[in-house]
């Protein structure tokens, strides 16, 4: 999620920051800049006052006229009287006639009041006190903090913005790494990660996954390796097994209870030369050396081929299997590999025999996607409860229940190899029945 990623993070922290600081000056500057506005407008105000003082006479009487939004008020003091000569209507009462400021704010008028001397001892002066609208400055100071206010807000958008950016140019070889790292799987040939030549942490974590895939490829290898030495070597003594039981079952003088142990017993070589077989593709398909050898084959007697081999599971697990062909279907041929092909269907028939319930019916139904080009091929059987996660049976190593024999092996393999025949197959199950279905293309 966005909010999650390191880059959204970093913009979070950056604009934090950057809004602080911001905030922080702005209001240093906002205070400078009012400060001068003020003592700007009292150096007006007294260099008003100051002109009215010079224009003012009392012998005889001179009264200097005050502008439209002026209100003056006009005093002469000497060491004995302190007169009023004039005041404006409207002017401020009650104010001191000592001078304890230059200029004050009232409610709505800036008042300044300036000396005026009359001799050299300061003994006789004019005092002048002037007024304005304080508005204006109100208006210049409200229109200061909107500035800065609206120009700090841009600036923290446009720096996160610029962050935001920053930081993803900056993380850019990760989510590269990441990408790159996404497609790698395990196999004899992995991909590894290029490797910027930024000299920063970001090249020594490209090396170090580098690394890791190399450890994680020799294992690999040689895990496969194992396997399939292991297939090879195991083949032979269980072909040789497989052989000699077969033969010993054709004595006439065998006993019947020595003749049933003897079945027994190839039913378990052939289940452990399956296995060997399962491992040696398995070995195979890792390493992406598995060779298929594709002739025109018909589908329908691959089928038969597959029943005649599990006839003896079936009369084991009691079940009854029905194969359903499309009459409708002139022509079965495929182009696939026969062996493998067989392996696969062996390997769906034995899962459908595993699963299934007691004394229920398998039923094979072969119909013809003629607008698709593929034989849809269904196997259908009966069973007692809902397999969980049947998305994951085509999983390497899973299975569905761990109370039934297997590997987790038998589907993984099938639904590769069906891959490789550019089929595909998929499994659904609904009001008690588990199927299977394989789309194999047809010879076109």
């Amino acid at each position: 999620m966005l909010y999650k990623s390191i880059r959204f993070k970093i913009t979070l922290a950056f604009s934090a920051v950057f809004t602080l600081i911001s905030l922080f000056s702005g209001f240093i500057i906002y205070q400078n800049i009012k400060i001068n506005i003020i003592n700007s407008d009292n150096q007006e105000l007294i260099a008003r006052g100051q002109v009215l003082a010079s224009k003012t006479d009392i012998s005889p009487v001179i009264i200097p006229l005050a502008n439209n939004d002026e209100m003056i008020r006009i005093d002469y003091i000497n060491e004995k009287i302190n007169k009023n000569i004039f005041t404006s209507i409207n002017f401020p009462k009650d104010l001191k006639t000592q001078r304890p400021f230059s200029v004050i704010d009232l409610p709505d008028q800036r008042l300044a009041l300036v000396d005026n001397p009359l001799n050299q001892d300061n003994t006789e002066k004019i005092r002048v006190f002037v007024t304005k609208p304080n508005i204006f400055l109100k208006k210049e100071i409200s229109f200061l903090f909107y500035i800065l206010l609206f120009s700090n807000f841009f600036s923290i958008i446009l720096a996160s913005l610029i962050s935001y950016v920053l930081a993803g140019i900056l993380l850019k070889p990760i989510n590269n790494i990441i990408k790159t790292t996404k497609t790698i799987t395990a196999s004899q040939k992995m991909g590894f990660i290029e490797v910027p030549q930024t000299f920063d942490e970001i090249q020594m974590l490209s090396e170090t996954i580098n690394d890791m895939l190399r450890r994680i490829e020799s294992s690999l290898n040689e895990q496969n390796n194992f396997f399939a030495s292991a297939s090879h070597e195991l083949k032979t003594p269980l072909t040789i097994l497989k052989t000699e039981i077969e033969v010993n079952l054709r004595t006439p003088s065998l006993s019947n209870e020595f003749k049933t142990f003897l079945i027994s017993q190839l039913e378990e070589v052939s289940r452990l030369n399956r296995l060997i077989e399962d491992f040696l593709i398995v070995s195979q398909l890792n390493n992406q050396n598995l060779t298929l050898r594709f002739k025109i084959e018909p589908l329908d007697e691959i089928i038969f081929d597959v029943i005649d081999k599990v006839k003896s599971i079936l009369k084991i697990s009691g079940l009854k299997l029905n194969l359903e062909l499309n009459q409708e279907i002139d022509d079965f041929e495929i182009k696939c590999d026969k062996d493998k092909l067989i392996s696969v269907f062996i390997n769906l028939v034995e899962n459908a025999i595993k699963y299934a319930s007691s004394e229920s019916e398998i039923k094979i139904v072969i119909n013809e996607d003629k607008n698709n080009h593929q034989f849809i091929i269904e196997i259908i059987n009966k069973i007692d409860h809902q397999i969980n996660n049947i998305e994951k049976l085509t999983d390497q190593f899973y299975r569905s229940d761990v109370l039934k024999n297997g590997y987790g092996l038998g589907l993984w393999i099938s639904n590769k190899l069906i891959n490789l025949h550019d089929s595909k197959i998929s499994f659904t199950q609904e009001k008690g029945f588990f199927k299977v279905t394989v789309f194999q293309k047809t010879n076109i």
